[in-house]
């Protein structure tokens, strides 16, 4: 696949696919050009947006415990507060037995406060769980190309105003 990135002339032509969604998904699948140092991302039923290495400021896997107060409250007020909200009750439960509320992978673009949020996880899950071990084992490798792109990037930037100062 071929697109055109923001404000250049380069073509993205895709080397490497970083990760391919799983089919009926809503996580996207995202894809590198490394010989033009680009990589794009295309989320299900949307156009595919293409970023420069330099784009990247920061990428971290994010888990969401929820809110351990709320779940201790919750519990503590017993049959009543399940008979009102059983569905809370029980997300809850699952939180206070080692479950995370979601799992993504957050990569922040630099000179914007937007955040691109690559969702792995976004129900209750049990961190022992296959599920949650397979999923954070992605956003982890994920993580680890992203980082590699960022010091890419800053090698590269580096070596260009070395021969700048010379």
């Amino acid at each position: 696949m071929s697109k055109q990135p923001n404000n250049s002339h380069v073509v993205f032509q895709a080397t490497r696919i970083l990760y391919k969604a799983p089919l009926f998904s809503f996580i996207p699948t995202i894809r590198q050009d490394a010989k033009h140092r680009l990589w794009s991302v295309q989320f299900p039923t949307q156009k595919e947006k293409v970023f420069s290495y330099d784009d990247i400021e920061q990428c971290a896997v994010v888990v969401d415990e929820g809110n351990k107060e709320e779940v201790v409250h919750l519990r503590s007020r017993g049959i009543m507060n399940f008979l009102l909200n059983p569905q809370r009750v029980n997300e809850a439960n699952a939180l206070a037995h080692n479950g995370v509320k979601s799992l993504s992978l957050v990569i922040a673009l630099k000179n914007t406060e937007q955040r691109l949020v690559i969702p792995f996880l976004s129900r209750i899950t049990n961190k022992n769980s296959y599920a949650f071990k397979q999923a954070h084992s992605a956003a982890k490798k994920l993580e680890k190309e992203f980082d590699a792109m960022i010091q890419d990037a800053a090698m590269s930037t580096s070596s260009t105003t070395g021969t700048l100062d010379k």
